[in-house]
Order: structure tokens, then C-alpha cells, then sequence
């Protein structure tokens, strides 16, 4: 994967490690699907809401509480 992401430009290479990143922190397999089914879910309209932010947060784990999940 590393050797494809060189031949894309900067922002994008960016990108997909941010999402890699992301994706890797999820305990399970099913966990990590779900999280990419909302955020693709969110991007449909072309733009993301507030509400839909908070969402995506939620299942990144974002607004969990130190020490629990």
C-alpha cells in the first residue's frame, strides 16, 4: 500500500494515512466497517452536517470518556 500511496499527491497521501490511522484503532473488523459505512453514508449529500459530524466522532471514539469505551 505504501508504494501506491507515493504516486498520489500530498493532500491525499495525507488522507488515506489519517484513515488508515483511524481505521487500525478499532478493536474488531465490524467495528471499523461501520465507522467507514457512516462516514460514506455522510458524504452522499456532497457535504457533511454538524449532526453527521458528531456522529462520525462518536463512532471514532472521539467522545469517549477516559477509561471506558
Amino acid at each position: 500500500m505504501k508504494f501506491l500511496i507515493r504516486f498520489l499527491p500530498k493532500e491525499y497521501q495525507a488522507l488515506l494515512v489519517l484513515a488508515q490511522r483511524i481505521v487500525s484503532s478499532f478493536d474488531t473488523k465490524e467495528e471499523a466497517l461501520e465507522f467507514v459505512a457512516v462516514v460514506a453514508d455522510s458524504l452522499k449529500s456532497g457535504h457533511i452536517t454538524v449532526a453527521e459530524w458528531s456522529r462520525i466522532g462518536s463512532k471514532a471514539g472521539i467522545f469517549k470518556t477516559r477509561g471506558k469505551k
